[in-house]
């Protein structure tokens, strides 16, 4: 009323502009003249609000305006006219909302910043969110349309329940929710790949999680997987020292198992287990994989290994005496190649070459799941 008849500029125009415009106008000129919003109503008064969002929750499109983010509107509008009875039954609904739909959560938090979010309402779509209440870190149709932002908050927020493979597990589904778009699916999947990079952390998965889902998405660099490894083989090694039993989990295996085929040297083929580092009285400790089963060689049983060390610039495939520890005038070497830095934590693919005992054509590496 003062807008209009006082002296305020819109009371000289004909036509004043809000920024309210369709079902969220035409609520608050309802509420005005009412004191209700059909909005509102409750699930027992057969509202469509609660009807829409089962839509949602069985199609949820980016394009589709859900329940809560109307709401979520309502209340923007309802502030902005200082209509505070509104605000609050609005704030009401809306918690009610993300209780009984927890993967509404998501809609809230993509407001978090906006002055006009209920703090409460906020405060229990996080509570969903870190104990991800409906599993909706799993609803791949409710995480889709999710902002990267927003997928970027969960992930740097240090207050879940849940373990770090169902983070891991909730980004990429995240990331192949392209929504056929192989363009926007592509975009994704980079995205993904440095919020990995930045934010999971491999060392709290355990090494069956690193090997079986996050290694082979391709997400995570290799230096990244190498100092994963390399904590679990020093867990592992510090637990045997000390003969404390691991549980159950520490027992999977500790890292890709490669398997190594074409190689002229036959004796040499098969698949390798990642061991971890070990220390055998060589230079230092060694990253060592090892051939599923021994081998026999010249009438004695050897094991076949692939390995390197810190201070060494090569990677070996060799055989070394069962039971032996890696003397250097007892490895039998078959295939080397060099390191492509330093920091090599994975044997190459390829670019191997014979040594003494090797034979031509020089094998070909592939990590297996």
């Amino acid at each position: 009323k003062r807008m209009l008849y006082g002296s305020f500029n819109e009371a000289s125009k004909q036509t004043v502009k809000v920024e309210q415009e369709g079902r969220i106008l035409e609520s608050i000129v309802e509420y005005l003249h009412t004191g209700s919003v059909a909005m509102l109503e409750d699930e027992d008064q057969n509202s469509d609000i609660e009807e829409k969002e089962e839509t949602n929750n069985r199609n949820r499109k980016a394009a589709t305006t859900s329940c809560e983010q109307e709401l979520l509107k309502l209340n923007s509008a309802a502030l902005f006219f200082h209509l505070t009875s509104l605000a609050a039954k609005i704030e009401k609904k809306l918690i009610k909302l993300i209780k009984s739909h927890p993967e509404s959560s998501f809609g809230v938090l993509e407001v978090a910043d906006a002055p006009s979010t209920p703090a409460e309402a906020l405060s229990q779509a996080w509570e969903n969110v870190h104990l991800n209440k409906g599993s909706i870190l799993k609803n791949k149709l409710a995480l889709e349309p999710l902002s990267a932002s927003v997928v970027e908050l969960i992930l740097r927020d240090d207050h879940h329940s849940v373990t770090e493979i169902e983070l891991f597990r909730m980004l990429q589904l995240w990331a192949s929710g392209g929504g056929g778009d192989q363009q926007r699916e592509d975009e994704r999947q980079e995205t993904a790949k440095s919020l990995c990079q930045k934010y999971i952390k491999l060392e709290l998965m355990d090494a069956g999680e690193v090997s079986a889902d996050a290694a082979p998405s391709g997400f995570f660099t290799d230096a990244q997987l190498f100092e994963a490894y390399k904590s679990f083989a020093l867990a592992a090694k510090e637990a045997q020292d000390q003969d404390i039993v691991l549980p159950p989990k520490k027992k999977r295996r500790l890292g890709p198992s490669i398997l190594v085929e074409g190689a002229g040297s036959d004796i040499i083929n098969g698949s390798y287990n990642f061991v971890g580092l070990r220390d055998e009285g060589y230079t230092d400790d060694l990253l060592l994989f090892v051939k599923n089963e021994d081998v026999e060689w010249k009438g004695q049983v050897c094991e076949a290994r692939i390995y390197t060390a810190a201070s060494v610039s090569k990677w070996r495939i060799c055989l070394v005496p069962t039971g032996r520890k890696m003397v250097e005038s007892e490895i039998l070497s078959f295939y080397s190649t060099k390191k492509a830095n330093d920091d090599d934590q994975l044997p190459p693919t390829d670019g191997w070459y014979q040594r003494a005992e090797g034979h031509k054509p020089v094998p070909k590496l592939t990590f297996l799941e």
